[in-house]
């Protein structure tokens, strides 16, 4: 089952759960604007500029020899046995097979326990994560395909050929920013949120290793 199946699964059940466990027939009315005021966010103007900067950058990296460059120097001269069971643990956040499960249970959580401030703020990440999935995973499938890079390790060059392969944005160090993002819009310790922000590239890090 492809990694993105558990987690819309998980998504169908937590509203579902949450929908009974209220018993209130406005609750996916409220889920639903909750929704739309994310993507009308999402998609704002200023966003959508810093999107164009990200892609305009991209396209830098990817159709000139910069991005062979840093493969070939990362391969060459950093990657090391170390290095390899950093990657092997740190792209474990971006499976969605792990992830999905996982934050539908910090949901569910929240849910039986709202009345506990610890149980909510699992809750609260829980939900923050699956809100971040719904607006963040179609531009990524979409950019995926659209761009058509294939990795280095299928012996293809990082040049964007549009739907020619499906791997032209990590899906892993998406899903492996999600849960790092979301926390640090949680806290506002000025030394642990710095720390939550470097974390949200260990997975894409470790796609880099391993090629």
């Amino acid at each position: 089952m492809h990694r993105w199946s558990f987690i819309l699964i998980g998504i169908g059940v937590v509203l579902s759960l949450q929908a009974w466990a209220a018993d209130d027939s406005t609750l996916l009315g409220e889920i639903l604007t909750t929704e739309l005021d994310d993507y009308s966010e999402f998609y704002s103007a200023t966003n959508m500029l810093y999107l164009g900067g990200g892609l305009a950058a991209g396209a830098l990296l990817a159709n000139t020899s910069a991005d062979r460059s840093i493969r070939d120097w990362y391969q060459n001269d950093v990657r090391s046995g170390g290095t390899d069971k950093f990657a092997k643990s740190a792209k474990l956040f971006g499976e969605g097979a792990i992830a999905g499960p996982v934050f539908v249970a910090a949901s569910l959580t929240g849910l039986i326990g709202d009345d506990n401030p610890v149980t909510s703020a699992i809750g609260e990440w829980g939900n923050r994560s699956l809100r971040s999935v719904l607006v963040g995973g179609p531009p990524m499938l979409a950019f995926q395909l659209v761009l058509g890079s294939g990795r280095p390790s299928d012996g293809v060059d990082s040049d964007w050929a549009p739907f020619k392969q499906d791997n032209g944005v990590s899906g892993h160090a998406f899903i492996g920013a999600i849960p790092f993002l979301s926390a640090a819009e949680m806290v506002d310790n000025r030394a642990v949120k710095p720390l939550l922000y470097a974390g949200s590239t260990l997975a894409g890090l470790s796609r880099v290793n391993d090629d």
